[in-house]
This record gives C-alpha cells, structure tokens and sequence, in this order.
C-alpha cells in the first residue's frame, strides 16, 4: 500500500514539474528573441506565455519593452500601466510608462509618473524633475 502511495506521489510530482520547465523553456526563448532585437518575435511569444501562466512584473515589463521599441506607444503605455501595479516593478518601467505617457498626451499622468521616478531613484530626480516641468509646459501650450 505505502509502495503504490510513493509511486502515486511520484508520478504526480513529475507531472506537475513538466509544464514548469516548459514555461522556462518558453520564456528563455523569448528572451532571446527579445535581446536579439526580434521584438515582434518576443511579443507574440510573451503574450503565448500570458495565456499558460498568472502575469507577472518581469512578463509585463517584456511585453511593453517591446512595444516600446518597436515606437508602438500607445501599448506601450498600456502594458506599462499594468507591469506598474506590481510593487516589484524595475524603476526604469516607471520611467518609461511616463515616456509613453507624454508621447500619448497624457500629460498629468506623465507628470505623476516621472515625480514617482523621481522618489524612487533619488539621484535621477533632478532630471525627472525637469521632465515633469515639461509637462506643465506642454499642458499651457496645448490649452
């Protein structure tokens, strides 16, 4: 009985590890679509991840990197948007959520994001800063 449990169990185990090291296999070919500078490659096979595991900062982060780089702000904004919900999110997506931001018009939202940069990486605060002030200035122009 105790022998047919331990089989059971390891047969259960070996099932659960195999999608596991699928999605580690998916996402490091992913990766390397990604610092092959195959973005449109990289998208489809981050957003193929999406639909087989929960999102996290990094995937989000990826998805809008891409479209960042492929000068598509409007997603970009948007999948920054989410990557930024996580508290573990990197500084530079918040910096970055704020570049699309302000390329998109939006302004005020530009200009939170970069005073939160600016909190977050004190010794890029003057700069951020400075970007924030652009934003202003954008805003009067365009009333």
């Amino acid at each position: 009985m105790r022998l047919r449990f331990l089989y059971l169990l390891i047969l259960l185990a070996t099932l659960c590890a195999q999608p596991l090291a699928a999605q580690k296999k998916e996402m490091k070919e992913a990766d390397k679509y990604f610092n092959s500078f195959e973005y449109a490659l990289a998208l489809n096979a981050y957003k193929k991840l999406m639909e087989n595991k929960e999102p996290d900062a990094y995937l989000l982060e990826r998805i809008a990197d891409s479209y960042r780089l492929m000068n598509n702000s409007k997603e970009a904004e948007f999948w920054y948007a989410q990557a930024a919900s996580f508290e573990n999110v990197a500084p530079a997506s918040i910096y970055y959520y704020a570049e699309a931001a302000k390329r998109n018009g939006n302004y005020d939202k530009a200009k939170e994001l970069y005073t939160t940069y600016a909190r977050r990486v004190p010794e890029q605060a003057n700069m951020a800063m400075r970007q924030a002030a652009s934003c202003d200035t954008a805003i009067f122009w365009t009333n």
